[in-house]
């Protein structure tokens, strides 16, 4: 049976759906009373009419865990992200609850957290504050050991227009005069696609096709061969072992040339692209700056926030492709989506 308080908030709520005060009070009651029913029939009321509140389907879905229904709060997650594709929390959250309900010794667990990532940026990561969302993604894969995986990620997101671009990369000394005055620094976040190629061996983050064409490329322009060494000699007083006099040193001086090579030319094929993204993101940095409230809210919005959605939305229809102008689309109509004039728009 449904609490006798309930009956009279549900009412409240249904009598006027727009009072959003009042949809508030009957889930934090819900909640309160941890009855999962009328929590179930609370929350799904409220979603037909406010489908954008991802803290409150996060809400739904941990009452659903709280009662060790496992279906149930999976369901309420593909539901959240229908309605909100572009939430990167909600996504973040749905990985974090995979990642600690599956068991992760079946090859089927990786192979479904690897497919709801994939599912997560293809959704979500043209969104200007997706890095977190791609950088989860990234040490996922390298925990699991797939350092190809890693390189492509990186591959995808440097072209990717974020917020925290330079956190990815920093391949090429950075265009002071291209950089807004108000972007974020990481003095201290090493440069992380240039580390992942520093300190791994070419031939296990580099797919075999991209590495013959490098090995090839370098063919062309031969790389000069190390002077012979001569013969090893020991210090004063110290003998060598048995069968080393005269012998090279077993690591071989070439070998070590040419993967330094190697990873000269892969960073330097990807500087292009990192320039390229930079100039992408000073054109929206000033745009990305004036919104200051992403998600939605009933209350209004300030004026200089509207003026900030429609001369955006402008530029990228203008300067953008058709794909990232859709997002952006996407990302107006959950701040603005008591707006008609941007669902019309």
């Amino acid at each position: 049976p449904l609490p006798p308080e309930f009956e009279r908030l549900w009412l409240g709520a249904q009598g006027n759906p727009h009072d959003f005060g009042a949809w508030t009070e009957l889930l934090g009651f819900v909640e309160q009373e941890n009855h999962l029913f009328a929590a179930r029939k609370a929350f799904d009321a409220f979603f037909a009419h406010y489908p954008y509140c991802y803290g409150y389907w996060k809400k739904y879905a941990d009452m659903e865990r709280r009662f060790d229904c496992a279906r149930q709060a999976e369901e309420v997650f593909e539901r959240g992200l229908q309605s909100i594709p572009l939430s990167m929390d909600l996504w973040i959250h749905y990985i974090s609850y995979l990642q600690s309900t599956l068991d992760m010794n079946l090859p089927e667990s990786t192979q479904k957290i690897r497919g709801v990532f994939e599912a997560a940026v293809a959704a979500a990561g043209m969104d200007f504050r997706s890095d977190k969302l791609w950088e989860l993604y990234v040490e996922w894969e390298r925990e699991h050991g797939d350092l190809r995986a890693v390189t492509g990620i990186y591959d995808r997101v440097l072209s990717m227009p974020t917020q925290l671009y330079n956190h990815h990369s920093s391949l090429v000394p950075r265009n002071v005069s291209m950089v807004p005055r108000n972007a974020p620094q990481h003095p201290k976040t090493p440069s992380w696609f240039k580390e992942h190629v520093l300190h791994n061996h070419p031939k296990d983050i580099l797919s075999p096709e991209e590495l013959l064409w490098v090995q090839s490329k370098l063919a062309t322009d031969p790389v000069p061969k190390p002077p012979e060494p001569e013969g090893t000699e020991a210090p004063p007083g110290e003998d060598l072992p048995p069968g080393v006099e005269g012998k090279a040193s077993a690591k071989d001086p070439e070998e070590d040339l040419d993967q330094e090579k190697i990873r000269e030319l892969v960073i330097s094929m990807r500087q292009q692209i990192y320039a390229q993204n930079e100039a992408e993101v000073s054109k929206r940095w000033n745009f990305e700056d004036g919104i200051k409230r992403p998600y939605f809210h009933v209350k209004p919005l300030e004026r200089a926030q509207l003026r900030n959605w429609r001369e955006y939305l402008d530029f990228e229809m203008a300067a953008g492709s058709h794909e990232r102008t859709i997002v952006l689309f996407e990302r107006c109509v959950i701040a603005c989506a008591l707006y008609e004039e941007f669902w019309i728009k």
